[in-house]
């Protein structure tokens, strides 16, 4: 089906693609897929992805025309990363080598629509994706596997939850995303016990101003151990039906390569962005050949439906043409057919490349380096100018920067047959000085954090940030958003005094947009509402208080204001700022009795 643009509003994060079972439950796919734009926002939108691909799509069909085409059988190795707890091989989660294999026979099959097997169909826009899989017959470092394409690994877990996946297991296990297609094989845990796969959406390249790679360290697809393999092609008793015929796989695939649900992942006026799949009010189940919806046949044979695996056996030549577009324009992906790994295996000194998470970061802020490295490296030597640690020998180590300024990194990667050269890149690394929102870090770092009373400044009592005799009736702090976060989750606060009269008694967290007047507060677009007794040890321990909002509050990758409105009922609380005198703007504001938004450097010629 053919439509808009699908939007999705750009956030700090890998993209995620699933399918779970039963299918009235949710599918994770967008949700997968939102979390990683959250954490990764220089990925872009679905939209940016969007304009790329149908960009590259137009090519591809323009030269098929023109007669411009020619028939070549692409490969992508496979690593398979069977995790276990314990088991002995072909026992429980640690899945046997047979039943591995099983499963890129099938994924071959279904990939080239071949004759005489389950992949086969007579459909007339069945297609051939001229795209085939193989284990990869060497690891990391070179060195031919025993198990080909096979990784056990051992995670001393009995099950594991999608957070968990994401942000423990794949980046411990993960290998180098350019040379393999990283499958991860799992027992979900209870609470994800209806998924049965998902998959990281591919990222874009050709956007001025948009990096060509985001997060290497979870790129690839997760499928439960049950749903892993064939029993067509083997005694594998761990499989259960329906979804025991190795077509989770070939549909997380579709994913990883581009494609979307043949519904749209909406009703019928949704669209999956290819013309040959006809529309769908949703996804199907079972096998009910020839449902109707949206006024047409359904197409449930189709791999990115969620029927039945004995049932699929469509992929069409618009979703071949859209998966084609994917391997020549993402760059993780292109560089997998780009290095022949089923066909070859290099013998040269490695060629030094890495990737971060982030070139841009908050003082105090950390960074995940990605070695991207060719010709399986054995180990790497990095420097890290202005870094904590200063060096590291790790393959993808993380570095902390306490020091606003412009750095340097460098990399000398070594596998058997040498080292590199050395890899430089100057002014790489920019570290700002402004906190994004964390109301102890919104200064520069000579600042001290100090804990004022309003005396200071005249015949008052109480704090100066805080509960005091003028009843200010809220305190904010002006945040620029220098990187342009779009959305923020929660803030760290440190409290330097507290005081409970009233057992109940409560203190609201607030985030103002910053369109008052000198980007004084302006309407507010969160509140959090938090007893005093949850923050009160972290106050004793002169530790901060972190509060999440209940949801990813917007802020539009603009200005905005955060701080806290003041009840008066016997109760004190307070909060450190810098020692007056030390702000360098205008960043801090009261709420007067009469309810009017003043800077503290008008109202009492503070400069905190």
């Amino acid at each position: 089906m053919r439509g808009g643009l699908f939007l999705l509003l750009l956030i700090l994060s890998a993209g995620a693609f699933a399918q779970q079972l039963p299918v009235v439950e949710p599918c994770a796919t967008m949700q997968e897929d939102q979390k990683s734009r959250m954490r990764f926002p220089q990925r872009g939108s679905l939209d940016d992805f969007e304009k790329v691909i149908q960009k590259k799509i137009k090519e591809i069909e323009l030269a098929k025309a023109q007669g411009r085409t020619e028939n070549t059988i692409l490969n992508i190795p496979i690593i398979v990363h069977v995790v276990h707890n314990g088991e002995a091989i072909g026992t429980g989660t640690n899945i046997s080598q047979a039943q591995v294999q099983a499963q890129i026979e099938v994924l071959n099959e279904d990939f080239r629509r071949a004759p005489g097997t389950p992949g086969f169909n007579s459909n007339p826009v069945g297609a051939d994706i001229e795209l085939e899989f193989c284990l990869s017959p060497v690891d990391q470092n070179g060195n031919v596997m025993a198990e080909p394409g096979i990784h056990r690994y051992n995670g001393a877990r009995a099950d594991w939850s999608t957070e968990q996946i994401e942000n423990i297991l794949k980046p411990t296990t993960i290998w180098n995303t350019n040379l393999f297609y990283n499958i991860w094989t799992v027992r979900f845990a209870s609470s994800n016990s209806s998924l049965i796969g998902y998959a990281q959406f591919p990222d874009q390249s050709g956007l001025a101003g948009l990096p060509t790679s985001g997060p290497a360290s979870t790129d690839g697809v997760v499928v439960r151990f049950q749903s892993f393999g064939s029993v067509d092609k083997g005694n594998f008793p761990v499989m259960v039906a329906p979804y025991n015929r190795g077509r989770t796989l070939t549909h997380e695939t579709g994913h990883w390569l581009g494609l979307r649900h043949i519904w749209g992942d909406g009703g019928c006026s949704a669209d999956d962005f290819v013309a040959d799949t006809p529309n769908a009010d949703g996804p199907s189940s079972g096998c009910p050949i020839g449902r109707i919806s949206c006024s047409g046949v359904n197409m449930v044979e189709n791999y990115m439906d969620y029927t039945n695996d004995a049932c699929m056996n469509i992929f069409t030549q618009g979703q071949k043409t859209r998966m084609l577009a994917v391997l020549q324009v993402s760059p993780r992906r292109k560089s997998l057919v780009e290095g022949n790994l089923c066909n070859l295996i290099v013998a040269d000194v490695p060629t030094p490349n890495f990737d971060v998470n982030n070139t841009t970061v908050l003082l105090g802020g950390e960074v995940s380096f990605t070695d991207l490295s060719t010709n399986f490296p054995t180990s790497w030597s990095w420097t890290f100018a202005g870094g904590d640690p200063a060096t590291s020998t790790q393959r993808n180590p993380v570095v902390r920067y306490n020091s606003p300024g412009t750095y340097a990194v460098t990399l000398v990667a070594t596998n058997t047959l040498g080292s590199s050269v050395l890899l430089e890149r100057l002014s790489y690394i920019d570290v700002s000085e402004e906190g994004l929102c964390n109301t102890e870090n919104n200064f520069k770092s000579t600042n001290t954090p100090s804990l004022i009373k309003l005396s200071a400044f005249g015949a008052y009592t109480g704090y100066l940030t805080g509960h005091n005799s003028r009843r200010y009736g809220a305190i904010s702090e002006y945040f620029s958003n220098p990187l342009g976060y779009q959305k923020i989750s929660g803030v760290n606060i440190n409290f330097g005094k507290i005081k409970i009269i009233n057992e109940d008694a409560t203190v609201d967290v607030v985030v103002w947009n910053a369109r008052g007047a000198q980007n004084a507060p302006g309407s507010v677009i969160e509140r959090k509402t938090v007893l005093l007794q949850q923050i009160a040890a972290d106050a004793a321990a002169n530790r901060p208080t972190t509060i999440y909002f209940d949801r990813e509050t917007p802020v539009f990758g603009r200005p905005y204001q955060v701080g806290l409105e003041l009840a008066y009922a016997g109760d004190t609380l307070a909060i450190r700022s810098s020692a007056n005198g030390q702000s360098t703007g205008v960043t801090s504001w009261l709420k007067t009795q009469a309810g009017v938004w003043t800077p503290y450097t008008i109202e009492l010629g503070a400069n905190i």
